[in-house]
């Protein structure tokens, strides 16, 4: 093979490889807008989906008197109430002072981080006071589990108490549920 050849023969596996990589680029392009209107297709989906469980089902099956119907195919609907409930970043500081307010204090989590280099683990009680003369700059967050929240803030409501619903984005949903 003389020199010429071999460098048309380079060319055109050169060639053939950014075909391949166009035709590449332009299926990920594809597979792309394909992903996003799915997405679309399952947003407007779920909310078909809430509109039929939360208010068609529920509402009739108020006009009916029913709370609970059981279908020729064996199916059993059922309506429940359920919560929605979140602390919003917006909300943190004045949801965690409630929470402490109302001696509910163990649903808060107080976190410190702080980066350390191998082998200086085994700072622990003392170290956010510590932390700072040492010359480290530690973190200190709080969070809220909305688990924990949402079953708290049902047995206030069960027990009368006071429920913040509002503060802690609390929403009681009426859902059919089918088993």
């Amino acid at each position: 093979m003389n020199k010429s050849n071999s460098k048309s023969e380079a060319k055109r596996v050169n060639h053939q490889k950014l075909g391949q990589l166009g035709r590449l680029v332009e299926k990920q392009i594809n597979i792309s807008q394909r992903l996003v209107e799915a997405e679309e297709t399952v947003k407007s989906i779920k909310k078909e989906y809430n509109i039929v469980a939360q208010d068609d089902i529920p509402t009739l099956m108020d006009e009916i008197g029913l709370s609970k119907v059981e279908t020729v195919g064996g199916l059993t609907v059922t309506v429940k109430e359920i919560m929605t409930a979140g602390v919003t970043q917006k909300k943190k500081a004045e949801c965690i002072k409630w929470l402490l307010k109302n001696k509910l204090g163990a649903l808060v989590t107080d976190n410190v981080n702080v980066q350390f280099v191998a082998g200086e683990q085994k700072l622990t009680n003392q170290l956010i006071k510590e932390l700072k003369s040492n010359g480290y700059d530690p973190t200190r967050s709080y969070a809220v589990n909305t688990g924990s929240i949402k079953a708290i803030m049902w047995e206030r409501l069960e027990e009368g108490l006071e429920v913040p619903f509002e503060l802690f984005g609390i929403l009681i949903i009426r859902q059919s549920i089918i088993t």
